[in-house]
């Protein structure tokens, strides 16, 4: 270096330094004296230039402090910089800067590091500082000023390829990387560019993992067991306690966050699966007690245990429901819930149809057919509900081989004791009744027109109504329609019910839900409305037409494909719309397809939604949603002597015979086909056997009279005409600790979930992330916690939560607040003062 270009940096130093103070001190440490030559030659202008010697600190104090208090100056040592506690002018330095002409402090000079202590990490890795791409990341980091941790954590995640300094962030780039460190191109960095010894320094500062010979695949058993150990309270057996580090509350932590990104949590999976099968974690976790680990979430292991030890309890008759429930609960909102959670919900509902029976276990008893109705339409349905269910959740199952004893008694239960039970008991209640399947006080479907369409008609000649009809929309999937209309609209729906016809088929119920006069049924079985052919969407537009000209039938697909403008205009321009939908007999009626029957509810349930929500949009106010029949559907095979015969003079359906002859027969009886103009008789199964008959599957079957085929839903939607956001309340928790001081690293707070899930009143779930943040820095200090805030109860206990948190160990402030953050998907709710005062920083003697 030339004195040119030497007077030009010392100049610019000084012009740096001016930015913070009128005043500009420069130190010059010039270890070997190589520029000493030169000093008297600098031309500096105002600058002025003093030699620092051994023997003149006095001198030099008293110059810049007493007799020159005003002038720059540039200290000029021509030898090493003393110790801190041997330097006299430690403190003039700490206020002034630093200069140098050596490669490392040239580096700390662009970089703005003043701290001179980290002059030894800077040496250890000027190759790093050689590398453009690499410095130009770190100095993207904006360090406003470096210490030792920030130096090293900035270099780190460069090298790991981080957008941000994140340490964590680059542990996680490493381990995904893969344990083969030689082909590991993070690990590679950090060894041609960085110093390993500092990097694996760090790694014992962060996360406690000491070995003589550290690797990549060590430290993450150690991360991995360590955090096992931190939530389970069973005693861990030698072969894992030699992985467990004397942090492991930082460890749980780091996997904590990382289970916390979604969009990464297949590489953690997998990594966590071949580790917990490589120490065989599956014959530690079954010999321990569920309460042990109920709320474990490192490894899959323990989610496995619990499922296999619920399915065995429940197929040795063990009847622990509300233990199974609540410990389903707990695993709701941790990790690996997502992964399991077909199973889980099969397990649910399997649960509640034990529990259903066992609350049953007396019978149906001996009521008559309005009280039989009643308890349906309020009881009953649930478990037609919860078997539904069951079956969807387990078919979507990846290893049904775990369900398969499981599975059969749930069959058992729904087929033999459930449908077989309740439908001669409500089949005899109707015999008991009336000859025409009557109920005295009960709605009949086919007075539907005139109990519904002809009042809004006659009540004005503005009003509209327009009629859903979705073809074998069973009650209990009406049900939980009504549930998501409100909660995901932003209208109010209930629902009630209508006595079907029988036999009940498509043909049969949508005539009755038409005006009618007269309603008949010729030879070839065409259905006719008032000598009108009902079985085309066209026909029934002009049997409406003819009761009432502005009225229009159409199907689901015509009217959801129809443009805003054009829908606008088809509701304008008519007070009664039928609208037909099919989605649920179009699958089950095909025995290639019935299988799928309980997937069509579930699309069924979201196209209607979509339904609803167009009319919404197009200024709807009424809508009705109402079904032609309902049916049975069961996986269990029909038995052998569940199959009627009968004559083959009839012709014969699954589950009905209409003849104009009245005949008895084991198992059979004879109903007045009350709505028909002759009306002939049906002959139906009293109980949920067919005829032989010829054609598609048994498994899903309608025509007959049970309660699952005859019950119809009449749903009721009222556009409440606001936004969905003002309509919609989402459940909120609040804390109720009242200590706000943490004084260990592991510690439980208690919330409370103020409103209890209510679909009329249009009370939603909600989830919640809760952790513990220190503001100043940005940096999440505990594992972040979830809670699923969709307690029904009405029971103030049953909604509250206590949650376990784990603090990273680090050096806490005492004085300072940390804060507890509560967050839902959309906004931070609230922000809690903590005090935390850990007394101690190693966490090894609390595992």
């Amino acid at each position: 270096m030339n004195l040119e270009e030497l007077q030009d940096r010392i100049l610019k130093k000084f012009d740096e330094a001016r930015k913070d103070c009128d005043r500009s001190i420069v130190f010059w440490y010039d270890e070997d004296g190589q520029f000493s030559e030169f000093i008297d030659k600098l031309d500096l202008g105002d600058i002025k230039i003093w030699r620092l010697m051994p023997n003149n600190n006095f001198a030099t104090k008293y110059l810049l402090e007493s007799v020159d208090k005003e002038s720059d100056y540039l200290i000029y040592a021509d030898f090493k910089r003393p110790a801190n506690e041997d330097n006299w002018l430690l403190d003039i330095e700490l206020y002034s800067d630093q200069f140098s002409t050596d490669k490392v402090s040239l580096i700390m000079s662009d970089l703005g590091i003043k701290d001179l202590s980290l002059k030894d990490i800077v040496g250890k890795t000027v190759k790093f500082f050689d590398n453009n791409k690499m410095v130009d990341r770190l100095k993207s980091y904006n360090i406003e000023e470096y210490n030792e941790d920030d130096l090293v954590c900035g270099m780190i995640s460069s090298l790991c390829d981080m957008k941000i300094l994140d340490f964590e962030g680059s542990i996680k780039n490493l381990i995904k990387a893969g344990f083969d460190e030689e082909n590991n191109q993070y690990y590679k960095n950090l060894s041609e560019l960085f110093d390993l010894g500092l990097f694996w320094n760090r790694v014992k500062k962060e996360f406690g993992y000491i070995d003589d010979n550290p690797t990549l695949k060590g430290l993450f058993m150690t991360i991995a067991i360590s955090s096992l150990s931190n939530e389970v309270s069973f005693a861990l057996p030698e072969k894992l306690k030699k992985y467990v580090s004397q942090k492991p509350s930082s460890c749980a932590v780091f996997i904590n966050h990382w289970m916390s990104h979604y969009d990464d949590y297949e590489n953690l999976q997998k990594l966590l699966i071949e580790l917990e099968e490589e120490l065989d974690l599956d014959s530690i976790v079954k010999k321990a007690d569920i309460d042990t680990y109920i709320t474990a979430e490192t490894f899959s292991i323990f989610d496995r245990s619990l499922i296999r030890k619920i399915i065995d309890s429940l197929i040795n008759g063990e009847e622990n429901y509300d233990d199974y429930l609540g410990a389903i609960n707990k695993r709701k909102s941790l990790y690996w819930y997502r992964r399991y959670k077909n199973i889980y919900e099969a397990l649910y509902f399997a649960i509640q149809i034990y529990i259903e029976k066992k609350k049953l276990q007396m019978g149906f008893g001996a009521l008559d057919a309005k009280e039989m109705i009643e308890r349906y339409t309020n009881e009953y349905y649930k478990i037609d509900y919860c078997y539904r269910k069951f079956i969807l959740n387990y078919d979507d199952v990846d290893n049904p081989d775990l369900f398969v004893d499981l599975k059969e008694n749930v069959d058992n239960i729904y087929d033999n004791w459930y449908l077989k039970s309740i439908t001669p008991c409500w089949n005899n209640s109707m015999l008991n009744e009336s000859s025409e399947f009557l109920i005295d006080g009960v709605r009949l479907q086919e007075n539907f027109y005139k109990d519904e369409t002809a009042k809004v008609l006659a009540k004005n000649d503005r009003d509209k109504i327009i009629v859903i009809i979705s073809d074998a929309l069973r009650y209990d999937v009406a049900v939980e329609l009504k549930e998501l209309l409100n909660m995901d609209t932003k209208g109010s729906a209930d629902i009630t019910y209508m006595l079907g016809v029988v036999p009940s088929i498509t043909k049969m119920g949508m005539s009755a839900l038409l005006p009618h006069n007269i309603i008949d049924i010729n030879d070839d079985g065409l259905v006719f409305v008032d000598d009108i052919d009902s079985s085309s969407t066209e026909n029934r537009d002009k049997i409406l037409k003819m009761n009432y000209k502005n009225s229009a039938a159409i199907n689901y697909e015509d009217f959801m494909g129809m443009t805003r403008e054009e829908g606008r205009q088809f509701i304008k321009s008519n007070r009664v719309i039928y609208i037909y939908h099919n989605a649920i007999d179009a699958i089950g009626d095909k025995a290639i397809t019935e299988s799928k029957v309980f997937v069509a509810c579930d699309e069924a349930l979201q196209e209607l939604k979509k339904a609803i929500e167009r009319l919404n949009n197009l200024s709807v106010t009424n809508v009705i949603i109402t079904s032609d029949h309902g049916f049975i559907y069961k996986r269990k095979k029909m038995d052998e002597s569940d199959k009627i015969e009968v004559g083959s003079e009839y012709k014969i359906n699954k589950r009905y015979v209409l003849t104009n002859e009245r005949f008895d027969m084991p198992g059979v009886f004879s109903i007045n086909v009350r709505f028909l103009k002759d009306k002939p008789q049906v002959l139906v199964p009293k109980n949920i056997g067919i005829f032989k008959a010829a054609g598609s599957g048994t498994n899903y079957v309608h025509g007959g009279s049970s309660l699952q085929e005859v019950v119809i839903p009449l749903l009721r939607y009222k556009n409440l005409k606001i936004s969905k956001e003002e309509a919609i309340t989402k459940a909120n928790i609040v804390l109720t600790t009242q200590n706000k001081k943490i004084t260990n690293n592991t510690f439980t707070l208690t919330f409370f979930q103020v409103d209890r899930i209510d679909d009329e009143e249009k009370v939603v779930p909600n989830t919640f992330k809760i952790y513990m943040e220190d503001l100043d820095t940005g940096e999440v200090i505990s594992n972040v916690n979830t809670i699923v805030a969709d307690k029904k109860s009405q029971n103030y206990d049953e909604r509250v939560f206590k949650i376990r948190f784990t603090l990273k160990s680090g050096n806490y402030d005492k004085t300072k607040n940390y804060y507890l953050i509560i967050e839902d998907d959309s906004r931070v709710l609230d922000k809690v003062p903590f005090k935390i005062n850990l007394g101690i920083t190693n966490d090894f003697d609390l595992i």
